[in-house]
């Protein structure tokens, strides 16, 4: 797929999944849905890159958890491809939501390791002080959406 000549998309957003398992749980609504199953292999990336060359106004966006690693797999996004917009999971969602730390699952020392590195980052930097300060993290796969 990295020789990809020619595609046609009637879609005008792209709905980037951070998780498989969330897009059978997931609506479409006009989206279309990829999901890099973590970290994007780069035919994932030559995918998106392709689609956003060809289709100029195609909006681009990434679901991902609300954790060190999500945070990362953003970053990757947008390292490759800057119009991408991170939609969630927010640290406002956890707040509006009423998610408590019972739902959340407490930080590792590795975790705590990249937070450091990421809240030095502007893309990342509220959210990553937000997982920082709060002492846990949010997966997509525990019953937010």
């Amino acid at each position: 797929m990295l020789f990809i000549r020619d595609i046609k998309l009637e879609y005008k957003k792209v709905l980037i999944i951070e998780k498989e398992a969330i897009i059978d749980t997931t609506e479409c609504n006009g989206r279309l849905l990829v999901s890099g199953k973590g970290f994007p292999c780069r035919n994932t990336l030559s995918f998106l890159k392709f689609i956003t060359c060809k289709y100029k106004y195609i909006i681009l966006e990434s679901l991902t958890d609300l954790d060190p690693h999500g945070l990362l797999i953003h970053l990757k996004y947008i390292e490759e491809i800057p119009k991408i917009t991170r939609i969630g999971l927010s640290c406002e969602d956890l707040l509006k939501n009423g998610v408590d730390k019972h739902q959340c699952i407490p930080l590792t020392e590795n975790d705590k390791n990249i937070l450091k590195k990421l809240i030095k980052d502007n893309f990342v930097k509220e959210e990553a002080k937000f997982i920082e300060g709060f002492g846990y993290k949010f997966e997509l796969n525990q019953n937010l959406l």
